[in-house]
C-alpha cells in the first residue's frame, strides 16, 4: 500500500492506522472498526453447514430429561416451557473480519517534514528543504503490535452442582435464568447475562452449550480470561465442539495470542469443515500473522461454501490490498457491498484503497455514505482527514483530526495524524504537543518518537531531537527514516562522518530512495570525498531523474572539477523543472562567470539573490560578477553585504582586498 496516513481498515483497537511503507500504511493491514465481535444466540435449534450464520447445536441438559421422566405428571406441564428454552443453548456462528491497515498520513518523501525554500515565486509550495538546510523525514507505517497478554492454559475444574432444590424446580429456575440471560445479552447488558448463565451452571446446568453462552457473555463484557475458561469447560464436556473452538479462537485473537487462535480454529475446521465462518476466521488469523497468501485460500473456501458471504469478500479484498493487488481488492470490496451495502467497514476499506489510487471523489463518496448513517464513525472520520490531507486541504484535515480526537481521545493514531497536519502548516509546538499525547498513549512506538524529534529539529532543539531519534532507533532498528533524520541532524551539527554512517544504514533499509543517496553524497562531499559523492549523486539521479536538488548537488561537484559543460547541463535541467530554485541559479551564474559570459551570469545572480536575499554566498557570486564587469562600487557594496551576513566568508574578504576597499 502506498503512503497516506496509516490506516487500519477498520480496527480501532486502538492501536487502531505512515512512511515509506504504507506505510510506508500503515501500514499500514485493513479491517474492523471496533475489534469486537457480536455472537448471536439462536432461539431455534437448527444447523445448515454451508450457511455461516447457522450454528452448531450442543446437546440438551441430560439432568433435566432424567427428572422429567421420573416426575412425569408435573413434567408434562412444565415440559413445554422447558423445551421452548432448550434452543437457547444453541449459539449461531460468530465471525470477525480482519483488522484494516492502520490509518496514517503519507509514506515516502510525501510525509517528510520539510521547509519551503525562502523567496519562492508564484506562491508555489514545494516539498524540498533549502539545499543547505534540509529537514528530517518521517514515515507512516504500522507500529509493532503490543505483546499478547497472558492467557489461561488448561480447563478449570467443573463447578459444583447445587443440591438444595428438587430436579423440577432446578429445571424451571434454570430455564428462567437462561431466558433472562438471553434478554440481558440482547439488551447489551453482558455482565448481567454472564451472571445469569453462571448461576444456571452453578445450579446444575453444567453443559457445553451453557458454558459456551457463559463464555460469550464474559467475552462481550471484556472479561477475556474468564471467557477462555468457560470455552475450555465447554470443550472439556464436548471435545468435538467445533463452535467452542471457534469462539475460543476469536478470544485468543483479541488477546493477540495468535498461535493459540490458529490452533483452535484449525480444530474447529477439523470437526466441522463445512462451516464457512470457520474458514473466514482462520483467514483472518492468518492475515494477523502475515500469512496473507494463505489467508486468501481460506477466504476462497469460505466463498465456496457460501457464495454470498459479504464478510469473506471484504476480508479477501483486504488480503489482495496488502499484496498490492488493487484490481482484485476493488472487485472483492464491490462484491461485498453489493451483498451488504451498509457495511461501514467495507466502505471505509474501499475508501482507503481508492485514496491510495488517488481516486479521491469516489473515496469521499464512500466516507460520506458511512458518516450520513453514523456521524461518529471514528474510522470514517479518520479516513476523511486522510483524503483532505492528501488533497492539500489542511484546514479540513485539521477539523477531521480534531473531530477524531473528540470521538476517541484514547487513540494515539488520532493525535499522530493531527500532528502531521501541524507539520504541513509548520506549527512545530503544536506538533510536539500532539506527539506528546500519542507517546503517552503508546510509549513504545518508534514512529511517534521520530515524529516528535522532527518537531524538536525544526525548533533547533538538537539535544531533544537526538534523544528522540536515538530512542526510535533503539526501539525499531529497522525503522529506516529515523536513520535518515539522524543523518540530517548530524549534517547540521557538522558531524559528517556520523551523517555518512547514518545514511549508510538508511540506504541499506531503503535502497530505492534516491534522496538517501543524495544526502550521503552531501556528507561525503563535506568530508572531501568528491569522487564518492559524485557516485552517490549519480545513483540518486538514476532513481529520481527529475530531482532538482540532486541535479544542483551534482552540478556543484562538477563545478569543483571545472567540468563546465556537465555542470551547466545539470543546472539548466534543475531550473527547467523549478525556475525558482535559487541554488541552481547561483551555480549557473558562477558557471557563466567562468565561461567569460559575465553578462549572462549577472542575470542569473540577480535572480538568485532576489529569491534568497539572506545568502552570503549568492551575494558574493553577484559581487564577483560585478567586479568582472568593472562595476567596482557595486562589487564593493555586495562584498560588504555578504560579510555582514557571514563575517568569515573568505571569498568576500579577498574581493575587498583586490579592490583596495576596507570592510
Amino acid at each position: 500500500m502506498s503512503a497516506s496516513w496509516r490506516f487500519s481498515l477498520a480496527n480501532s483497537m486502538t492501536r487502531p492506522i505512515g512512511v515509506a511503507a504504507a506505510s510506508r500504511l500503515a501500514t499500514h493491514g485493513v479491517v474492523m472498526a471496533t475489534g469486537k465481535r457480536r455472537g448471536v444466540l439462536d432461539d431455534i435449534q437448527s444447523k445448515h453447514a454451508s450457511n455461516p450464520a447457522d450454528s452448531k447445536r450442543g446437546g440438551a441438559a441430560g439432568g433435566i430429561v432424567a427428572v422429567l421422566l421420573v416426575l412425569l405428571p408435573l413434567a408434562l406441564l412444565i415440559a413445554g416451557g422447558t423445551l421452548i428454552y432448550r434452543g437457547i443453548s444453541t449459539m449461531s456462528e460468530r465471525f470477525k473480519m480482519s483488522d484494516l491497515p492502520d490509518f496514517g498520513f503519507g509514506t515516502g518523501r510525501d510525509v517528510r517534514p520539510v521547509q519551503q525554500r525562502p523567496g519562492g515565486s508564484g506562491g508555489t509550495v514545494t516539498e524540498r528543504p533549502p539545499a543547505n538546510a534540509t529537514t528530517p523525514a518521517r514515515k507512516s507505517t504500522d507500529a509493532p503490535a503490543p505483546a499478547a497478554p497472558a492467557t489461561e492454559r488448561g480447563a478449570p475444574a467443573a463447578p459444583e452442582r447445587r443440591q438444595t432444590q428438587t430436579g423440577v424446580s432446578q429445571a424451571v429456575e434454570n430455564a428462567r435464568r437462561l431466558a433472562d440471560g438471553d434478554a440481558a445479552r440482547k439488551a447489551g447488558n453482558f455482565a448481567k447475562a454472564a451472571e445469569l448463565f453462571g448461576a444456571a451452571i452453578a445450579n446444575g446446568l453444567d453443559t457445553a452449550d451453557v458454558h459456551l453462552k457463559h463464555g460469550d457473555a464474559l467475552d462481550e463484557a471484556g472479561q477475556l480470561d474468564a471467557a477462555l475458561s468457560s470455552y475450555t469447560k465447554a470443550i472439556a464436556r464436548k471435545p468435538d465442539y467445533a463452535l467452542a473452538y471457534s469462539y475460543r479462537s476469536i478470544t485468543y485473537r483479541r488477546k493477540r495470542a495468535f498461535d493459540k487462535a490458529l490452533t483452535d480454529i484449525d480444530a474447529a475446521i477439523k470437526y466441522d469443515a463445512r462451516n464457512a465462518s470457520f474458514h473466514l476466521n482462520r483467514g483472518v488469523v492468518r492475515l494477523d500473522i502475515g500469512q496473507t497468501r494463505e489467508s486468501i485460500a481460506d477466504f476462497d473456501q469460505a466463498l465456496k461454501l457460501s457464495d454470498r458471504y459479504a464478510q469473506a469478500f471484504g476480508s479477501r479484498g483486504l488480503a489482495h490490498m496488502r499484496l498490492g493487488q488493487s484490481v482484485a481488492a476493488l472487485r472483492d470490496y464491490e462484491s461485498s457491498l453489493e451483498i451488504a451495502p451498509d457495511n461501514a467497514q467495507t466502505r471505509v476499506n474501499r475508501a482507503l484503497l481508492l485514496t491510495d489510487l488517488a481516486n479521491y471523489d469516489r473515496a469521499l463518496a464512500d466516507i460520506d455514505y458511512v458518516l450520513q448513517r453514523d456521524p461518529d464513525n471514528f474510522d470514517a472520520v479518520i479516513q476523511r482527514g486522510i483524503i483532505t490531507f492528501r488533497t492539500g486541504d489542511f484546514p479540513a484535515a485539521l477539523a477531521d483530526c480534531t473531530r477524531a480526537i473528540a470521538i476517541n481521545p484514547g487513540s494515539p493514531l488520532a493525535w499522530r495524524n493531527r500532528a502531521e497536519v501541524y507539520r504541513k502548516t509548520s506549527e512545530w509546538e503544536k506538533l510536539i504537543a500532539d506527539y506528546d499525547m500519542a507517546i503517552a498513549l503508546d510509549p513504545l512506538d518508534a514512529e511517534y518518537f521520530n515524529g516528535r524529534g522532527t518537531g524538536f529539529y525544526q525548533l533547533g532543539d538538537d539535544e531533544r531531537a537526538a534523544s528522540d531519534y536515538a530512542f526510535a532507533r533503539h526501539r525499531d532498528p529497522k525503522y529506516a527514516l529515523t536513520h535518515y533524520n539522524s543523518g540530517l541532524l548530524a549534517i547540521r551539527q557538522n558531524e559528517q562522518a556520523r551523517a555518512a554512517a547514518d545514511f549508510d544504514a538508511y540506504i541499506a533499509l531503503a535502497p530505492n530512495d534516491g534522496d538517501g543517496w543524495r544526502q550521503r553524497g552531501r556528507a561525503r562531499e563535506a568530508l572531501g570525498e568528491a569522487q564518492l559523492a559524485e557516485r552517490d549523486y549519480d545513483k540518486a539521479l538514476e532513481l529520481a531523474p527529475d530531482d532538482t536538488m540532486a541535479l544542483a548537488d551534482r552540478c556543484r561537484i562538477l563545478i569543483k572539477r571545472k567540468a563546465w559543460t556537465g555542470a551547466e547541463r545539470d543546472c539548466r535541467r534543475a531550473i527547467e523543472r523549478d525556475a525558482s530554485y535559487a541554488e541552481a541559479l547561483n551555480h549557473l551564474a558562477w558557471i557563466k562567470l567562468q565561461q567569460r559570459d559575465a553578462d549572462a551570469g549577472l542575470a542569473f545572480a540577480e535572480r538568485a539573490v532576489e529569491l534568497n536575499p539572506n545568502s552570503a554566498a549568492y551575494i558574493d557570486t553577484r559581487a564577483q560578477i560585478h567586479e568582472k564587469l568593472g562595476n567596482r562600487d557595486r562589487a564593493i557594496a555586495d562584498f560588504k553585504a555578504a560579510l555582514e551576513i557571514d563575517p568569515e566568508l573568505q571569498d568576500s574578504i579577498d574581493g575587498l582586498q583586490r579592490l583596495g576597499a576596507r570592510r
